[in-house]
């Protein structure tokens, strides 16, 4: 045996009367689990977050189709108008009945139109909403990041208080 391996065991030999004092730190270990207990919890919120910012965006783009769809029926109520209108300058005698045909025309397209702003202001509110939902995920990320950090820290604190150096050892317990 040589001496690079007969020097870890040595090591090895003089922490067995520590075991006593070993025994009693074992609430350090608890606390470091239990901190990444919670960096894992947190890193599940951000993923729920994130999920729901996609759901968020999904559901913008979706309004905004809808006030795009919106804005095509208001334009095409406004062509129906129009023609309606140059029929009733046409002909007097069927003027009276395009007429209210195109009064009719023009109350639709405007209702589109209420219909189609509406649907941009529910779009803008969605995009804002998901902006939102994307911050508090970038939020969560960073918390769940931290809690991993101190869960980290909490594992060498409890490794160093389980295993301090020992004196007269030239080598430390955890680097073996």
């Amino acid at each position: 045996m040589d001496d690079g391996m007969l020097r870890p065991a040595l090591c090895l030999l003089r922490l067995f009367p520590l075991r006593s004092w070993w025994l009693k730190k074992e609430k350090s270990f608890e606390i470091a689990v239990r901190s990444f207990e919670v960096a894992v919890r947190s890193f599940e919120v951000a993923v729920r977050s994130f999920e729901v910012a996609v759901e968020s965006f999904k559901v913008a783009v979706g309004s905004f189709k809808v006030a795009v769809g919106s804005f095509e029926v208001a334009v095409g109520s406004f062509k129906v108008a129009v023609r309606s209108f140059k029929v009733a300058v046409r002909s007097f005698k069927v003027a009276v009945r395009i007429f209210k045909v195109s009064v009719r025309s023009f109350e639709v397209a405007v209702r589109s139109f209420k219909v189609a702003v509406r649907s941009f202001e529910v779009a803008v509110d969605s995009f804002e909403v998901a902006v939102r939902s994307f911050k508090v995920a970038v939020r969560s990320f960073k918390v769940a990041v931290g809690s991993f950090e101190v869960a980290v820290r909490s594992f060498e604190w409890a490794f160093r208080q389980k295993w301090p150096p020992v004196p007269g050892l030239s080598c430390h317990p955890i680097s073996l």
